[in-house]
């Protein structure tokens, strides 16, 4: 939506005395916005304490009279149009810090919504970094954070919102454990926020097809989204993945540990959505026919722990489960045997036996090889059993 359009109404404000910079400013805009050096001047005047929230005579603020301005001289191939521009980018950049001022110290909405009416950005990556101004305004610490004021920024700026899926580059923090670590939040922002994700994450199949996946993946490792949130056909992000035909999103899915077992409000898990799509896509029906076998294999790694035993895995084996599938956090059975404590022995079976990948990484760049180091204890018999093979 342009500047023009968002401040074409007119609302009554009841300001104060307009200041002399005040005046001058609303005069230039009204005079001279396409001159040279209209720009210039009008960024003096601001830090002379112009209010760029008045509005002349008519009920126009300046914003809306220089937009004016400029598409009457760019339709006349004009170059005050691209003088204007520069004034019209000095007006909204006031408007972003004002707005940056604002929504830190006290969250006025009516005062940000107006301020956002003028051209401010929402975001202010180039400032903020990149989890936005919302990613300021929660970081901070000197004052309050309302729930109204993260829901403004998430509700009415879209890059805001897709920042819930970010991971900042310097602290690999997000919205939600800024928000969680920041005593001055309200409480129930935390809950808000996640909600928000989990939405983003369980649309996402429909909303963006061509997403990248392996981003999704991250969302429910690195975010914290959570894929069994459900639509209001009962759909987790893993059902309408199947709904929309995309197999490697689904794939990615399944490793990062949705439930493929899940049941929606027609009773139908992801596989039997799949049996009943027409046309029916056959690797995609033949990959979830797979994964209630290879979910039942990790369980038992899981639950047996070191009482499992290589005839009960190879009874699995048998039945279809893929010694090297993907599970959450992109664990394969050997991560998980050997993070559950499983035998030395087992261990060595599921290398020279079973054929375990002692080479797969999961999502903590992490090889079978490095979970010993993790979880074996003294006297290391896993770990010797690697270093034998």
């Amino acid at each position: 939506m342009s500047v023009h359009s968002r401040t074409s109404a007119r609302v009554d404000f009841d300001y104060p005395k307009m200041s002399k910079s005040t005046k001058e400013l609303l005069k230039l805009v009204e005079k001279r916005a396409g001159e040279h050096n209209s720009a210039s001047e009008a960024y003096k005047l601001i830090q002379q304490g112009a209010d760029i929230k008045t509005q002349n005579k008519d009920g126009q603020y300046m914003i809306q009279l220089a937009v004016g301005y400029e598409q009457r001289s760019r339709h006349a191939q004009s170059y005050q149009a691209d003088n204007c521009k520069r004034l019209i980018q000095v007006l909204q950049n006031r408007a972003s810090e004002l707005l940056s001022t604002t929504a830190a110290a006290n969250g006025d909405v009516n005062e940000m919504r107006l301020l956002v009416q003028l051209g401010a950005d929402c975001y202010q990556a180039e400032r903020c970094g990149q989890l936005g101004l919302l990613g300021y305004i929660l970081r901070q610490d000197q004052y309050p954070v309302a729930l109204s004021t993260v829901q403004f920024f998430i509700e009415n700026d879209q890059q805001t919102k897709d920042s819930l899926t970010k991971v900042s580059s310097q602290k690999q923090q997000t919205l939600i454990t800024l928000a969680r670590n920041n005593k001055q939040c309200e409480q129930n922002i935390v809950g808000y926020l996640q909600q928000q994700l989990d939405m983003i994450l369980n649309k996402i199949p429909i909303t963006n097809p061509t997403v990248n996946v392996n981003e999704v993946g991250d969302w429910i490792r690195h975010n914290g989204a959570n894929p069994e949130f459900v639509d209001e056909n009962r759909n987790t992000v893993l059902s309408n993945a199947v709904l929309t035909n995309n197999l490697e999103l689904v794939k990615i899915l399944v490793a990062a540990g949705c439930n493929t077992a899940h049941q929606n409000a027609n009773r139908l898990t992801p596989l039997q959505i799949a049996q009943n799509t027409t046309p029916r896509n056959a690797q995609l029906v033949a990959f979830l026919s797979t994964q209630g076998i290879n979910s039942k294999l990790k369980d038992l790694v899981v639950k047996r722990k070191n009482m499992l035993t290589a005839d009960e895995v190879q009874e699995l084996l048998s039945n279809g489960a893929n010694m090297n599938s993907l599970h959450a956090n992109n664990d394969t059975l050997l991560h998980l045997l050997i993070a559950n404590k499983g035998t030395a022995e087992l261990v060595s079976t599921f290398i020279t036996e079973f054929g375990s990948d002692i080479s797969a990484m999961n999502a903590n760049g992490h090889r079978p090889i490095e979970t010993c180091v993790l979880y074996d204890d003294k006297p290391y018999s896993v770990l010797q059993t690697f270093l034998k093979l």
